[in-house]
């Protein structure tokens, strides 16, 4: 039976939860009504308007500012009502806490019986905050899954975070994230995207994709290279953020402008990854990272941190090589490790590629989140 869907999120940028907004929208819009709010005008929205998806946008953003929040609530609030839709599916934190609260005030009005969902994409008390910070957070986050009627866990080590704060534990369901098959470039053509000159064609090349923000800790796999910066080696660093000033001094700082790339924002990034031999991903807290999945469907060799639900996709020395969060000369020995070990690289990126394949398909995702839209 045909539902009508208001998806909501809080930016249009193409983070982790704008890829899963993307890919559940792109599969329901096939037998549903559906529409996409969301704040900026990323690109999100230019793939959402390619396939004809309806879209409207706010004027929203990550940071809170309170005069401006409580406008866009009234926004948010006007638009719920308005739409009056069958499932209102939220994501990210202030979108979720906002469109939760103004989902149950029109549920209050006639003929406006709205289901609530929240995927929680990760918890933004993992962040690094001071202990009032990580409290609000905690609040806000606990009045968001009780608002809601049900709260999709992308791990779970997220959902095990929550699951003994009080009238909450029913609501709380774990679905992995999924991906398709990703159409990628050959290895030759995606190096040359990197490297036309073929300036690095005898290095052994290693790759990050995500946005250049703190909790991605960039830094930490540039400062373990430049104890090994005697190996031959090139490191590309995919993505746009807020921390990009202060990476490229690092990197000129340690003199190693000829051996790591800050090459900016790459659209479909993804299928570019079998340029490299070794995926980095050396995060402070993750919830389940989409990179740490396409880089396993391109078959790498991976290098992640302990955290979130890392160890849900990495079993340690078996599909990929886990390490603990901010330890640089742990990265710099794994790192070092396979650089000289290509069989070791083979062997760990066609497992972690079967494991992917095997636990995280997109398909499972759907016809999971399709019990929930119809529960």
């Amino acid at each position: 039976m045909s539902k009508k869907i208001l998806i909501c999120i809080t930016k249009s940028n193409f983070g982790g939860a704008q890829k899963y907004v993307f890919d559940i929208t792109k599969e329901f819009f096939k037998d549903n009504e559906i529409k996409v709010l969301f704040g900026g005008n990323g690109e999100l929205a230019e793939k959402l308007e390619e396939i004809g998806v309806l879209t409207e946008r706010i004027g929203f953003g990550r940071d809170i500012k309170i005069a401006k929040d409580a406008i866009s609530f009234f926004q948010i609030l006007k638009i719920i009502y308005k739409e009056n839709p069958d499932i209102l599916h939220l994501n990210s934190s202030k979108m979720g806490i906002l469109g939760a609260l103004a989902g149950r005030i029109c549920n209050i009005f006639p003929k406006h019986n709205s289901k609530i969902i929240f995927t929680a994409h990760g918890w933004a008390f993992n962040e690094n905050r001071n202990f009032l910070s990580k409290l609000i957070i905690k609040k806000i986050a606990w009045w968001t899954v009780l608002l809601s009627d049900k709260t999709i866990c992308v791990s779970e080590i997220t959902k095990k975070q929550i699951s003994n704060w009080p009238f909450i534990k029913n609501k709380l369901v774990v679905i992995y994230n999924g991906i398709d098959n990703i159409n990628f470039k050959n290895k030759d053509e995606a190096r040359k995207f990197f490297d036309p000159t073929q300036e690095f064609s005898d290095e052994i090349w290693i790759g990050t994709l995500g946005e250049l923000h703190s909790i991605k800790r960039q830094e930490d796999t540039i400062n373990a290279l430049a104890k090994i910066q005697n190996q031959n080696f090139v490191f590309f660093i995919c993505g746009e953020g807020e921390r990009k000033k202060y990476l490229q001094n690092l990197i000129n700082n340690l003199g190693m402008q000829q051996k790591i790339k800050l090459v900016g924002n790459v659209p479909d990034g993804s299928k570019y990854l079998k340029a490299f031999d070794i995926f980095t991903l050396t995060s402070k807290s993750e919830a389940l990272p989409y990179a740490l999945l396409e880089a396993g469907k391109a078959g790498l060799a991976v290098i992640a941190t302990k955290v979130g639900g890392i160890p849900e996709i990495i079993n340690d020395e078996e599909n990929g090589l886990l390490i603990e969060s901010e330890n640089i000369e742990e990265i710099s020995e794994k790192i070092n490790e396979l650089i000289k070990n290509k069989t070791l690289r083979e062997k760990l990126g066609n497992n972690l590629k079967e494991t992917i394949n095997n636990k995280f398909s997109i398909e499972k995702m759907f016809d999971s989140t399709k019990r929930i839209y119809e529960e």
